[in-house]
């Protein structure tokens, strides 16, 4: 996909770090991902904001977990975004679905308006309203986002409460592994995807993760172990899609990567 210059009503568009620290974060994202990580400044405290750039466009962002996400004890995550028409309405239809707030709706300068929610099975993400700022502006190019997931141990409520909120429907289909898969879509476009948590598994609680695109997946394995990094799961085939990996960074955060099957 090139350069992007819009997101869809619905679609994922953006995701951010929250992390305990965002100077060691960002060098080792931008060392595994081949991005760059200007500071921008948002207070007089000396918190910075730093924004992972792929050839000088906006990939990603992350930021020291400060405020109401440190008052309300979420851990260090990728918090997947997505884009709605009206975020004080999104958050009230969320709510009245089962859902709280993490962060209330609030103005991000004159990028755009923002809310942080936590689903009812306790899974967080963002909705943004765009103004100045569109979100990621590259997407599904090595070293950008490509995809993001949610884990869950009730998927049947749960995709009630996701087609309610962004009015998606849904299409059950085999994943990874054989396993039962839920493909999310948004006026015939794929915008998420959902996969059950197994009891196997073990303690995994319900989150959404992001995919980050990668030109070699089981070299950008090895390069993130280097970088002090974990393998959570060892990369496999998805089918017809292309080679994928879990993994964690310094700090504790999941995320997929993806080496995109050839067309």
């Amino acid at each position: 996909m090139p350069h992007v210059t819009k997101h869809e009503p619905g679609m994922f568009s953006w995701a951010e770090l929250a992390t305990t620290d965002s100077v060691a974060a960002a060098a080792f994202y931008k060392e595994l991902l081949g991005l760059t990580a200007p500071d921008l400044p948002v207070d007089d405290n000396g918190t910075f904001y730093r924004i992972l750039l792929k050839d000088g466009k906006a990939v990603c962002a992350l930021f020291d977990l400060t405020g109401a996400l440190k008052t309300h004890r979420v851990p260090v995550h990728w918090s997947a975004f997505f884009t709605v028409e009206d975020v004080d309405q999104t958050v009230t239809k969320a709510k009245e679905l089962g859902a709280s707030t993490i962060q209330e709706p609030h103005d991000v300068f004159n990028a755009g308006r923002h809310a942080e929610i936590r689903d009812p099975e306790g899974a967080t993400f963002a909705v943004w309203q765009p103004k100045d700022g569109i979100g990621a502006e590259v997407f599904a190019e090595p070293g950008a986002l490509v995809w993001s997931e949610l884990f869950t141990t009730l998927p049947e409520s749960e995709a009630g409460f996701y087609g309610g909120l962004f009015g998606w429907s849904r299409m059950d289909t085999i994943g990874a592994g054989g396993l039962p898969y839920m493909l999310f879509q948004s006026g015939g476009r794929n915008a998420a995807g959902m996969m059950t948590i197994l009891e196997e598994w073990g303690a995994v609680s319900p989150s959404w993760l992001v995919y980050f695109a990668v030109q070699d997946c089981e070299a950008t394995i090895r390069k993130a172990i280097d970088l002090k990094g974990s393998l959570v799961l060892p990369a496999a085939e998805i089918p017809d899609l292309g080679r994928f990996a879990l993994l964690t960074d310094p700090q504790g955060a999941n995320f997929f990567i993806l080496e995109m099957a050839q067309s």
